[in-house]
């Protein structure tokens, strides 16, 4: 006998069937009759088939986050610093629910609970938003493998006042720019190439690092976007661009073209000997300024905002709108924006 009753007049659904030889209750966590009916249905299906109803439903945080880790390591493609990120985002969630709580109970209310909680801790927004998106990814990988019904994210609202709190996009001078490249040329040959392909393609750092010489074809990077999952953008690749890829090409074939310490691997990191380039010349900035730097330039010849977003694989044109002070009104198709982008950076620039 299987069959589903309602606790209270709006409660939740429960389920009660024999397994094993043993009677069991258990909750199904909706208040909804349709899908309480049609997990019912997969019930009787589950006991015809010898296993036990909704057993995938009764999975704990703590095995859960193994399971999302590996499969965002193997599927989404994440770096290893974007992995590190995860786990620790997730196990402030799981430190604060338990390690042994099932999944199935988690409901709207916790989340907002943990969302004030963080709020007050980290005296910000940014931070709390940032693990309210990971975790919306969290339980949306929980939701796919049928072990939740609904997302509990859902319906929780980011923190207002993020541009409070954000760091303003710090713009580089091109005469800097100049002056770093020609210090790279004698100090370290692999952080000029990782500089020239950032400046002139303007992708992240992490998919730069892990370049292959099979991702390129007839001048195009078709770019796997390690931070979307392994989306592909098409890049054009121009004047100093195309010249570091076919050297690079020539030493490594289709492989990695900064390839790492162990074999079939790449560069994961580069920050020491950025770090000593920029103290010996005083300068101060971030590696992603390089790609803040090709959207503005983009921007400033004359590329509409919708082509610079494809060609820096933005999601969103919010996103792109963050780093350009206005964009032009031509129509400018990649290769034509990114060939501007090489003449405007080969000419001569004085500071106003």
């Amino acid at each position: 006998m299987v069959r589903i009753y309602q606790r209270g007049k709006k409660g939740t659904y429960w389920i009660d069937y024999v397994f094993d030889g043993q009677r069991r209750r258990e909750p199904l966590g909706v208040t909804n009759k349709p899908v309480a009916e049609k997990r019912l249905v997969e019930a009787r299906e589950a006991l015809a088939r010898g296993e036990r109803p909704g057993a995938g439903r009764t999975v704990e945080l703590g095995e859960l986050l193994d399971r999302y880790l590996e499969w965002c390591a193997d599927v989404c493609l994440n770096t290893d610093k974007t992995l590190y990120d995860k786990k620790r985002y997730i196990r402030r969630y799981i430190k604060f629910w338990g390690t042994g709580r099932k999944v199935v109970t988690l409901k709207r209310a916790d989340v907002e609970a943990y969302m004030g909680r963080r709020r007050k801790e980290s005296g910000s927004v940014i931070l709390p938003n940032r693990e309210l998106q990971t975790l919306r990814h969290f339980f949306n990988f929980a939701k796919s493998r049928d072990i939740i019904i609904k997302n509990p994210c859902g319906g929780v609202k980011r923190f207002p006042g993020e541009e409070l709190y954000r760091k303003p996009i710090r713009k580089l001078d091109l005469r800097d720019v100049q002056t770093w490249l020609a210090y790279l040329t004698e100090y370290d040959e692999v952080l000029y190439d990782l500089s020239i392909l950032a400046i002139y393609s303007g992708q992240r750092p992490g998919d730069i690092l892990a370049i292959k010489g099979a991702d390129i074809q007839d001048g195009i990077w078709y770019v796997r976007q390690r931070k979307k999952h392994g989306k592909v953008n098409e890049a054009p690749l121009l004047g100093p661009a195309a010249q570091v890829v076919e050297r690079r090409k020539v030493l490594y074939g289709k492989g990695y073209l900064f390839p790492g310490r162990k074999p079939v691997t790449h560069l994961t990191t580069y920050r020491r000997p950025f770090k000593t380039a920029k103290q010996d010349l005083g300068l101060e900035f971030d590696f992603k300024d390089f790609r803040h730097l090709y959207a503005n330039i983009l921007a400033a010849i004359g590329t509409p905002s919708p082509e610079i977003k494809n060609l820096m694989g933005h999601s969103r044109i919010t996103t792109t709108e963050r780093y350009l002070g206005g964009a032009g009104a031509l129509g400018l198709s990649k290769k034509a924006a990114v060939g501007k982008l090489v003449a405007f950076l080969e000419g001569p620039h004085d500071k106003e």
